[in-house]
């Protein structure tokens, strides 16, 4: 407010005078200061509005802040040049704008018809010296240093021809393939639509374009793919498509679609090959014990996660693990998220269909599969289902959506699950951003970091950290995922604790701690140790 107050009078806009009667009023009411200044007339809402937003954030350093790739993505590369801003910091749908004239409002009107109603502008002055030291310091980063076969915004002309929509969605592909983006999503919002990738567990913008021209794209993406579950009134609905690569590779995409009041809005996700058992586990004595487990060919291995974890993937990799023509593997799923070419029979079904259940376990249970995948594990009548299928002979991957182990082992309580025996494995995993090997840099840790991870220098003594502007084979300094597991066989005295009533957590705590093989913080530990992870990514499993 003292930084307004001194614009407001070496401008001229108030006088002493003004502002003695104003800060008496002040005193006396206990009113903003400000808005005393609006309802006597010394100054107008517009004006305290622009000087709100021309008020330097005192913390905003222009040469030594470090702008996140998604904040620079928010803006192509012709708008910022045009107009000469540059988008600094982005929270709350606020972007700080760094402006070398904050008074052109042209060239805010130009950002907030790009940007959309719902994000506000908070305007910064910058010099010119700053606008071009920005450019030079994050061009490998901005918007419009694409690749010749990345989509752009002038891709969409007037010409509605069908062959303009397979150019333009072919060339998205090409695009998301090429940045290893595990998903496409196409936000509508009232005037445009929003693509955006996500890579490496981060969202980025690709492109926007005009939604004039989006039924039409969506038309071409319908009828070139296979449906594979839709509600009645099509509320949502799901498919899958095959995409041939110019190297005459074929890639399966999964889409799922559900309207909004502006729209349907399309997640659309690569089915890129399924990694293999001993390379999903990046210590052998992990994979080892896993694959003597799958070698039992009966009971049930869980693996727990939370929402983008990576469980689909590891359920995904255990079932291909025990791909041979001499095993009859199925899946159940909602939505299916990879398509297997041979082998594998897989199913769509809702899981909320809980009057056909009965019939279908039947029916499932007359294929006699040796191997059964479920997606999730949700409810009670899947839960009772699943074990006498289970104790029937056949071994059995499901996937539950929990925190931790005692969080799940607490939900399947809830669901009334009949008996623990049937479970063999539990299998807890974590994902977290992988270091880029080409641009990460060697410090060595402050005791303060190493505190905070509840290690001792003896654990640790020199880690990586990312390069905050990445490098041209990167973003952000990071590149890839990798999942981080615990992984724990369940004993005897596990089940006769998780089978009485009430679960006495410490005694449960106790016991799976014997068991286990290895703990979430000890395998992380082995990625920051080897230069993997960063001590940021490590604090996630705290």
């Amino acid at each position: 407010m003292d930084k307004i107050i001194k614009i407001l009078l070496e401008s001229g806009d108030i006088n002493t005078h003004q502002l003695q009667v104003s800060l008496d009023e002040h005193v006396r009411t206990g009113k903003e200061l400000l808005n005393i200044l609006v309802e006597k007339g010394f100054i107008t809402n517009s004006k305290l509005k622009d000087l709100t937003e021309l008020s330097f954030i005192s913390d905003l350093n222009v040469k030594t802040i470090q702008i996140p790739p998604d904040t620079l993505k928010m803006l192509p590369l012709q708008i910022i040049s045009a107009n000469k801003v540059f988008p600094l910091h982005f929270i709350n749908n606020k972007l700080v704008l760094g402006m070398v004239n904050p008074k052109d409002l042209i060239a805010v009107d130009n950002v907030n018809i790009f940007l959309g109603k719902n994000i506000s502008i908070q305007r910064l002055r910058i010099t010119e010296e700053d606008y071009l030291f920005l450019l030079k310091k994050y061009e490998h980063l901005l918007n419009d240093k694409k690749d010749k076969d990345d989509l752009k915004y002038t891709d969409f002309k007037e010409n509605e021809d069908e062959d303009n929509y397979e150019k333009i969605f072919n060339k998205l592909l090409q695009s998301a393939l090429k940045k290893r983006a595990t998903q496409i999503t196409l936000e509508p919002g009232n005037d445009t639509v929003k693509v955006r990738f996500k890579i490496d567990d981060t969202f980025y913008e690709e492109v926007r374009f005009p939604k004039k021209f989006y039924q039409n794209l969506l038309n071409y993406v319908k009828e070139n793919s296979t449906f594979l579950d839709s509600d009645d009134k099509n509320l949502y609905y799901s498919g899958s498509f095959k995409y041939k690569e110019n190297n005459d590779n074929f890639t399966n995409f999964v889409f799922n679609g559900i309207k909004t009041i502006q729209g349907e809005r399309i997640i659309i996700r690569p089915s890129y090959p399924i990694p293999e058992l001993r390379k999903l586990f990046y210590f052998d004595k992990v994979y080892e014990y896993i694959d003597k487990s799958l070698a039992k060919n009966k009971g049930i291995i869980i693996v727990i996660g939370n929402s983008a974890s990576g469980k689909s993937t590891t359920l995904y990799s255990l079932l291909q693990h025990k791909i041979s023509n001499t095993n009859q593997l199925i899946t159940v799923e909602d939505p299916v998220k990879y398509v297997f070419d041979n082998y594998v029979s897989q199913i769509n079904f809702k899981m909320d269909r809980v009057d056909s259940l009965k019939n279908f376990i039947n029916e499932l249970s007359r294929q006699s599969p040796d191997v059964l995948m479920l997606q999730e594990l949700k409810d009670e009548e899947w839960g009772m289902y699943l074990e006498e299928l289970a104790l029937s002979g056949m071994l059995i991957f499901a996937g539950i959506k929990a925190y931790n182990i005692i969080s799940a082992m607490k939900k399947l309580k809830r669901m009334k699950f009949p008996n623990f025996s049937s479970i063999q494995l539990l299998i807890h995993q974590k994902l977290l951003k992988m270091l880029c090997p080409y641009c990460k840099v060697k410090y060595n840790p402050l005791s303060q970091e190493i505190q905070k991870a509840g290690l001792t220098f003896e654990q640790i003594s020199i880690a990586f950290e990312s390069n905050p502007e990445g490098c041209n084979k990167c973003y952000g300094g990071y590149k890839g995922l990798i999942g981080v597991f615990e992984v724990t066989p369940v004993t005897k005295e596990m089940v006769r604790i998780l089978n009485k009533d009430e679960i006495v957590v410490e005694n449960f705590i106790e016991e799976f701690n014997k068991s286990k093989i290895i703990s979430l913080k000890e395998y992380g530990l082995f990625l920051l140790k080897d230069g993997i992870i960063s001590f940021d990514e490590f604090y996630k499993l705290l």
